[in-house]
């Protein structure tokens, strides 16, 4: 495929407008299908929310903590997320785990047992889906005056 400045020839821009549609779940009469619909994952009010693109707001798949910034693969129908177990107006004070839960709100699992700071989860890029993070080494001097 080109690039650059140069124009698409016809096949280009059809291929293309394929990737761009498979990527959004569309299929070629252009309605989205159940199992390849475009969603989106967010959090609100310490809830995780995941909902098709163009749909109302679904049922939160978490409630009762404070979940934040889900992050999905691009081939697996998970997420991986933060969970603020002690708050803390400083925020190198506070606490919090790592969790992955389905898409569904089913088989949430903590991977982190809440005794640091486990903060900003994402997966790997090398197509083995790992989800990974950040954690504050708390015997390292804080910079913060």
């Amino acid at each position: 495929m080109k690039t650059g400045d140069t124009h698409l020839n016809r096949r280009d821009l059809l291929q293309r407008a394929a990737t761009v549609a498979v990527y959004a779940g569309i299929t070629r009469a252009g309605e989205p299908t159940a199992s390849t619909a475009a969603r989106t994952s967010c959090y609100r009010n310490g809830e995780l929310h995941v909902n098709e693109l163009g749909k109302p707001e679904g049922t939160p798949l978490t409630t009762g903590h404070m979940d934040f910034k889900p992050s999905r693969p691009k081939t697996d129908n998970r997420l991986v997320f933060f969970r603020r177990l002690k708050d803390d107006p400083v925020t190198v004070n506070r606490i919090s785990a790592i969790g992955i839960i389905n898409v569904d709100g089913t088989g949430l699992h903590m991977l982190s047992d809440g005794t640091h700071t486990d903060f900003n989860p994402t997966w790997t890029r090398d197509g083995l889906n790992t989800p990974i993070w950040n954690r504050k080494n708390h015997s390292a001097p804080s910079t913060i005056p």
